[in-house]
């Protein structure tokens, strides 16, 4: 039967390409360089990792707890914080490998792209991003180098009712660089960009904010130094050119000496002079030539160690099925949309949904939950859905959940008391529709799979307002 669970965080960007194709023109510019084999590894690693992302196509909605949360389930008991952080790392090993993915189908068409309309600046930025990934995920390929057997034999085999194996120190390891992997940054999003202004005091003081906001990133969520990563290639054998090859690439990157020679180059004669030498007759300019060839030399290993990382990934996390039964994926009469420990979207019949909870794993409420959950009975009383005593076990099945779960009653509660106000809803039966429907509007993820589910909602007058509401956007 499936498990309650909840719908939390957004999706990811749309799925690429079922099979790689070159861009035009690609493979006559690689043939013209000596280096064919480029657009056939290209395209051999962008096909691997649409076999490896297949699987994980559609875990999608994931949520990530923090230290405050994991402190609040080591009050239950060890064993129920251990549950959540080995459940968190399984899909902290989905997430990574989508995200990786991604970004690697992204930079490989670019190197494509580049190739194909012979463009310098493309190419040497692709081809130093290819490395920059590779470096990144190979270092969590370390990261979890022999784990597997250990992950598959002792962790995900145990049954979801069954005591999960302690977390080691390597455990924790595994836990905190994935979620680095995840969410590591130097920078958060800029929220806001000072107007055009010539007061040096207000930019000053906008830059000393930003310090500030990248000062306060947790240490477990800063991005581990891109520097450190790539010059641990240098003691591996097979990839100690790789830190050369990227510092190359990054000249035409920068607006440095290469860079500005693309057409030409400047050279010192015998005479201490620096004289420009003519372009070669050449289908292809200097600069051109120079970047395909480091790319030819970095390409093939980058692509070699994000395939392994990516395997790696796919070999550590639990294994599970696909979604049964099929028309899963469709919101059926009586079917609410579910997220299973996979990060999988589906719906599900209410008759199949266990949420039964043994005792010793409800938390206690705090007084200020326990008021707000008093007035939100309040709110919807009159539709004999709700009492106090109830509410209070129910909350208390949410663990560390509990106070979103309290928020969004309250935002259920409020939206109901607007509707009542906006509309002629005396029955018991009517109001009993009004809070069901609207208790199911914040799951579903449109009008029309809302209406599938409860064909009966139809007579509801208002019905767009009603969800426009539910979802918080009016």
């Amino acid at each position: 039967m499936a498990k309650k669970s909840r719908m939390q965080s957004g999706t990811t960007g749309a799925f690429p390409k079922w099979r790689f194709v070159s861009f035009p023109n690609s493979v006559h510019v690689a043939t013209l360089l000596g280096g064919r084999d480029v657009p056939d590894v290209i395209q051999s690693t962008y096909n691997a990792i649409v076999n490896l992302y297949r699987p994980i196509q559609k875990c999608t909605h994931f949520t990530f707890l923090g230290d405050t949360h994991f402190n609040e389930l080591a009050k239950i008991g060890m064993a129920m914080r251990s549950r959540f952080i080995w459940r968190q790392i399984h899909q902290l090993l989905i997430l990574a490998a989508r995200l990786e993915a991604e970004s690697a189908f992204r930079i490989l068409e670019t190197i494509s792209w580049s190739l194909g309309t012979s463009n310098e600046i493309a190419l040497a930025l692709s081809a130093r991003a290819l490395i920059e990934h590779a470096c990144a995920i190979d270092y969590l390929h370390f990261q979890l180098d022999g784990q597997a057997k250990r992950l598959q034999t002792d962790v995900w085999i145990v049954d979801e009712d069954e005591q999960q194996p302690c977390l080691t120190l390597k455990d924790r390891s595994i836990h905190r660089e994935l979620l680095r992997f995840v969410v590591g940054r130097w920078t958060d999003p800029l929220d806001d960009v000072l107007p055009t202004t010539n007061d040096a005091v207000a930019w000053n003081q906008y830059y000393a904010g930003l310090q500030t906001t990248a000062d306060d990133i947790p240490e477990d969520e800063k991005a581990n130094v891109l520097k450190e990563l790539i010059n641990r290639q240098k003691s591996i054998g097979g990839r100690q050119q790789l830190r050369a090859l990227y510092n190359r690439l990054s000249d035409f990157c920068h607006p440095n000496a290469a860079s500005r020679a693309l057409t030409f180059r400047l050279v010192r004669n015998p005479f201490g002079k620096r004289v420009t030498t003519p372009q070669p007759h050449s289908e292809f300019t200097v600069g051109f030539s120079e970047v395909f060839d480091l790319g030819r030399r970095s390409i093939k290993i980058s692509c070699e160690m994000i395939l392994a990382g990516l395997a790696q990934l796919a070999a550590c996390r639990k294994p599970f099925k696909p979604i049964a039964p099929p028309d899963a994926n469709v919101a059926s009469i009586g079917s609410i949309p579910v997220v299973d420990e996979h990060g999988r979207l589906f719906h599900a019949r209410l008759d199949t949904i266990d949420a039964t909870v043994h005792p010793d794993k409800m938390i206690d409420l705090t007084p200020d939950q326990e008021e707000r959950i008093r007035k939100i009975c309040e709110m919807v009383e009159g539709t004999d859905c709700l009492t106090l005593e109830k509410s209070r076990d129910l909350f208390r099945m949410d663990t560390v959940y509990a106070d979103e779960e309290i928020a969004l009653w309250e935002h259920i509660a409020s939206t109901f008391q607007r509707e009542l106000a906006d509309r002629d809803s005396t029955t018991l039966a009517s109001r009993r529709l009004l809070l069901g429907t609207i208790l199911n509007a914040v799951s579903h993820e449109s009008l029309g799979t809302l209406i599938s589910s409860r064909p009966e909602i139809k007579s509801i007058p208002n019905l767009e307002r009603l969800f426009r509401r539910a979802k918080g956007i009016e």
